[in-house]
């Protein structure tokens, strides 16, 4: 299966905007003392230009065999957070709310790791990027090719659950101050609000009202040891944006290895 070259381009250059964002998030977080990601943030920029690399091959620069290995290391480290927020969350409900989210994160990375293997181990005339890859069929016979659609399902499941959770991020944004903070439960990311469900009330923050819920930045990044209580977390809703445009992306890569 193959996609269409300007499709292709236009994804690599989707990309690395995205991973231009993804930095100066990093950035703008350090500087204004703004909750945010970092982990996640570091990762979907690394991802971003890897991605362009495979979709273009002029925009590659470092071996497939490098990006693995980064992408194992980066899989490493959010297979521990989700163990640890599964411990944690076992006694105190508190790990909740960096499960999910981090899940995510780990199904990307070892999307990557797939894509850059298959991309590897594929012949020497396929090497030249993904689309290469595709023209001769996918590298590793049938068992890989299911995994390679089981993959690109659970990303596009993981994009639809991030467009369905923008209400949620517009209600996080919206607040600030001392006075929205709560004991940490639920959620889906180490700066979102923990939830708890109340009846018909009247309070001072954004979102509260009848039948809404009330809610606090959770997380060890958006602790008042980082110098950010009272701060709402960095553009919220533009990072899902980018975490849905690199898992779409990715699914269609995957697809095309089919």
């Amino acid at each position: 299966m193959t996609g269409p070259a300007w499709l292709g381009g236009f994804l690599a250059v989707l990309m690395i905007a995205t991973a231009a964002y993804c930095v100066s998030r990093l950035i703008i977080s350090r500087t204004r003392h703004r909750p945010a990601e970092h982990d996640a943030d570091a990762t979907h920029a690394v991802m971003g230009v890897a991605m362009a690399g495979m979709l273009t091959a002029h925009l590659k620069f470092l071996p497939d065999g490098v990006w693995a290995v980064v992408f194992v290391i980066a899989g490493a480290w959010f297979a521990w957070r989700v163990a640890t927020g599964y411990l944690t969350g076992r006694e105190t409900g508190s790990g909740v709310a960096h499960r999910g989210h981090d899940l995510s994160i780990l199904l990307m990375c070892g999307a990557m790791i797939y894509m850059l293997l298959a991309v590897r181990a594929a012949p020497a005339s396929g090497r030249a990027g993904l689309a290469g890859l595709a023209m001769g069929g996918g590298a590793g016979g049938p068992h890989f090719e299911i995994l390679a659609l089981v993959l690109a399902l659970a990303l596009f499941g993981f994009a639809v659950r991030e467009t369905d959770r923008f209400p949620a991020l517009a209600r996080v944004g919206a607040g600030s101050g001392a006075s929205t903070r709560a004991p940490a439960g639920t959620g889906a990311g180490p700066w979102t609000r923990a939830e708890a469900t109340t009846g018909p009330q009247v309070g001072t923050e954004p979102w509260t009202g009848a039948g809404a819920t009330t809610g606090a930045w959770v997380g060890a990044e958006a602790a008042p040891a980082q110098g950010t209580a009272g701060q709402p977390p960095l553009s919220p809703r533009l990072a899902a944006c980018c975490q849905i445009a690199m898992a779409v992306t990715m699914a269609y890569m995957l697809v095309l290895m089919l």
